[in-house]
């Protein structure tokens, strides 16, 4: 049933208004065979056909942008133990030594890493934190769904658990918002083995 609002112009529909014109729109339309579809409520011909799964929004905002994982992220764990894994992933060991990759080409950051990593290792430091940056948004869009991990972020965990990096490396956590959050990552290196 359709009503007029005098005060603001603006012209109310009902559920039913919106389902008859969801009816009268998709009446000539077969559906695929096989797929998960949408059925609006109270259309009795095609309501033993599945519907699609709904989803709470509020969750949906409420969730952190989603963690980009380490490729190999059982790399190193059996030389880890758990204590050492989740103080790391909290945020909760010293860091020793920082580089922020910020502005970096992607040849420019992996060079970086090259330099940078291995001699860490060398004077005996543990924890390192690689700023990467966050990433881009689309241009003039301000929303959380849009936006994607800029190359470096996606990289350089890559990079990490690939040879030749791989060796130093024994376990990458995403960092806490303290220390960059979403821009930047936990690396933990493996021991100095002196001969």
């Amino acid at each position: 049933m359709m009503n007029k609002d005098p005060k603001n112009n603006k012209t109310d529909f009902s559920k039913e208004d919106d389902n008859a014109l969801w009816a009268e729109v998709t009446k000539d339309i077969t559906p695929l065979p096989d797929k998960n579809t949408a059925i609006p409520e109270g259309n009795p011909q095609q309501s033993q056909k599945k519907r699609a799964p709904s989803y709470d929004t509020n969750k949906l905002h409420h969730k952190q942008s989603p963690a980009i994982p380490h490729p190999n992220s059982d790399i190193g764990h059996k030389e880890l133990d758990h204590r050492t894994r989740e103080r790391l992933r909290r945020g909760q060991m010293d860091i020793e030594g920082r580089i922020d990759l910020h502005g970096m080409s992607q040849n420019q950051a992996y060079d970086a890493l090259l330099r940078f990593i291995p001699s860490a290792h060398a004077h005996g430091k543990r924890c390192l934190l690689i700023v990467t940056g966050k990433g881009h948004q689309r241009h003039g869009d301000t929303s959380l769904l849009n936006r994607t991990p800029g190359v470096l972020r996606q990289k350089t965990p890559q990079w990490l658990s690939d040879p030749p990096l791989a060796k130093y490396v024994l376990d990458v956590q995403n960092a806490k918002p303290k220390d960059g959050g979403e821009g930047a990552l936990y690396v933990l290196l493996r021991r100095r083995r002196d001969a």
